[in-house]
């Protein structure tokens, strides 16, 4: 039998050591514990390709972790879920949406996808989350809560609230983005429905090009093409597209596939735009006043704090580039109320 171990890295607060030893041990069995109450009535058997998309885009997501410094540790089987189309509003009251990572209970659900590329990616996307540094604190009522997720820091008084906590959403995003590009685009298991986006987006530029669009507007269409790598039935899609039909025919075609994923609320993927770009303007602010030349260059900084717990480096380039008390100011700027 294989003894997982907890993506918690250590507890903090309590008022001895072995009230952060009894903390250990109660978030250690938890990620035992089976999730049949929280998940039983929505859980689906995963199939053969869920399992090897699972399998595969874990061992993705733990290499890349640990270029950036993390040390990632195997989710059990038991703490992956596959749910029903739907299922994840209903078990979060509408606040989310897809799929979606607990990190009390440290297990992860995901709906049953039509695509591929969008399973493997919303795997990635939870498997970021999971694997972010985690450390949890003892409470004045001798209860545990989490205290860290990656450059997430979580306060309960007054209110609770996470600091940085849409920063640890931007890195994740972007994170997965990059998994994107590195892990799937190229894999042959991907290989047709890549293709296929690729030729939907083809038609999309052309038809967008034809009509007569404000500058606005085509920056809005260039924005969704270029978020855009998943979508639903793609194959059938572009099978159609690059048939014999006229080109009449294809544009309208394309149309009505769009018109009803929009009529379905069908997901299709875009990885955390607000929050990236929100990242990508402050990238730019420190590009702009320190030594670093790329966000590329930059971002690998950003996903070291956030996958290795370690925040004192980050801290120290965005305070050398934009002044002292900028990384508070960061923290209040990318702070969510829970």
């Amino acid at each position: 039998m294989i003894n997982f171990e907890s993506q918690y890295e250590k507890v903090v607060g309590g008022e001895s050591k072995e009230e952060r030893k009894e903390a250990e041990k109660r978030i250690q069995d938890r990620l035992e514990r089976l999730d049949t109450e929280a998940v039983g009535e929505f859980e689906v058997d995963k199939t053969e390709q869920e399992e090897k998309i699972i399998e595969t885009s874990e061992d993705a997501v733990d290499e890349m972790v640990e270029r950036w410094g993390g040390e990632p540790k195997k989710l059990p089987p038991h703490k992956i879920h596959i749910l029903e189309p739907e299922a994840v509003g209903q078990l979060t009251a509408g606040k989310l949406a897809s799929a979606f990572y607990a990190p009390g209970a440290q297990f992860v659900g995901i709906e049953r996808r039509g695509s591929g590329v969008d399973f493997a990616t919303s795997v990635a996307h939870e498997f970021f989350h999971a694997k972010s540094y985690k450390a949890a604190q003892v409470m004045e009522d001798g209860k545990d809560a989490p205290w860290r997720s990656g450059v997430q820091v979580y306060e309960f008084k007054d209110k609770r609230v996470a600091y940085f906590g849409a920063l640890e959403e931007a890195i994740v995003g972007e994170s997965t983005r990059l998994f994107f590009e590195e892990k799937v685009k190229n894999n042959p298991m991907f290989k047709d429905e890549v293709e296929a986006v690729e030729e939907i987006k083809k038609w999309l530029r052309s038809s967008a090009s034809e009509r007569k669009l404000s500058d606005e507007q085509k920056k809005a269409v260039d924005i969704f093409i270029e978020e855009l790598y998943s979508i639903p039935d793609a194959i059938k899609v572009a099978e159609v597209l690059v048939g014999d039909k006229d080109d009449e025919y294809k544009r309208g075609f394309l149309e009505g596939a769009f018109s009803k994923i929009n009529e379905e609320r069908t997901d299709i993927m875009a990885e955390r735009y607000e929050e990236r770009h929100k990242l990508y303007e402050l990238m730019d602010q420190i590009i702009e006043n320190s030594s670093f030349e790329t966000r590329e260059e930059l971002f690998e900084e950003f996903a070291k704090a956030n996958f290795s717990g370690s925040l004192l480096p980050l801290a120290k380039i965005v305070e050398n580039a934009l002044g002292k008390g900028a990384f508070r100011r960061v923290a209040e700027d990318f702070k969510e109320e829970l």
